[in-house]
């Protein structure tokens, strides 16, 4: 639902029930636009599980904030999902994470006609934790660092040249039922 010209808000419900079994997940989520350039998007759920006569209820948090500007770009988010976070619709393919990610990018442009229409340079940071070691204050599992070129030359050319720098950790849940 709009609120204004710059506000969006919204709700979900979801119920599946299958006997005395059921998963309902609840969830807000809002949208605002500031600065001409700028927007802010947070969303918080639950979920309520119920399998085996046990109930559980578990958190999603999401934070987004963007910079859309024409030389600098901003994408800053972080995700929680609570390792009993459960949707049986099928949206949420793996709970007990964090995922954070800061792109920042920069484009330099040309003189009109010149060679080189336009550079940019973005940098990502980007990380995934295990949910209690991220509340534990602890370092992520996986850790990726992006740094990307793009040069568009006159005529359409467009030179790439990016390095990526990646590791991924070992998460034995994960690995629990696979055999070798």
């Amino acid at each position: 639902r709009d609120i204004g010209r710059s506000l969006t808000l919204g709700a979900v419900v979801t119920d599946r029930e299958d006997g005395a079994t059921f998963n309902r997940v609840y969830g807000l989520d809002g949208r605002m636009l500031f600065g001409g350039i700028y927007s802010l998007r947070l969303q918080a759920a639950a979920s309520d599980t119920r399998s085996d006569s046990a109930t559980r209820a578990a958190p999603l948090w999401e934070a987004v904030l963007d910079r859309s500007g024409r030389r600098v770009r901003l994408h800053y988010i972080l995700t929680g999902l609570h390792p009993d976070f459960r949707d049986y619709s099928g949206y949420i393919p793996r709970s007990g994470i964090v995922h954070g990610s800061a792109l920042q990018s920069l484009t330099l442009f040309g003189a009109p006609g010149s060679r080189v229409e336009n550079w940019t340079f973005g940098f990502v940071a980007d990380r995934t934790w295990d949910y209690t070691k991220f509340v534990d204050g602890r370092a992520a599992t996986d850790v990726r660092w992006h740094f990307d070129n793009q040069l568009t030359l006159r005529g359409g050319w467009i030179l790439v040249a990016n390095i990526f720098t990646e590791s991924y950790g070992y998460d034995p849940s994960l690995y629990a039922n696979s055999y070798i």
